[in-house]
């Protein structure tokens, strides 16, 4: 099982506003991976994605990576991100949940 099922198992911890200072956690690496599918799905392209990430830095959250991606509060990133995953039919299969990991740009 890949690790964005895994931390759908564990309850779904919010790592969208919070970063965890390691590359080693399941759950924060698991969360990362499904929220960036789901950034995906809505049309953003990897590389706008990792230039974002990019420009934040270190410090940078997946909440400030979706405000400066999508023009929205970085407030409402968990819960659109949150309610995304809660209406997949199949729930977190896959590190690619939404289906989209494959596009190019």
């Amino acid at each position: 099982m890949g690790p964005a099922p895994t931390w759908a198992q564990d309850g779904m911890p919010d790592y969208v506003d919070q970063t965890e200072p390691t590359d080693q956690d399941p759950d924060s690496i698991g969360c990362g991976m499904a929220f960036l599918s789901c950034l995906m799905s809505l049309g953003q392209t990897l590389s706008a994605i990792a230039q974002a990430m990019v420009s934040l830095g270190d410090s940078g959250t997946l909440a400030q990576v979706y405000g400066q991606l999508t023009g929205d509060a970085t407030g409402n990133a968990w819960q659109k991100f949150l309610a995304a995953v809660e209406a997949l039919s199949g729930g977190v299969t896959s590190d690619d949940p939404f289906g989209h990991a494959c596009q190019a740009g």
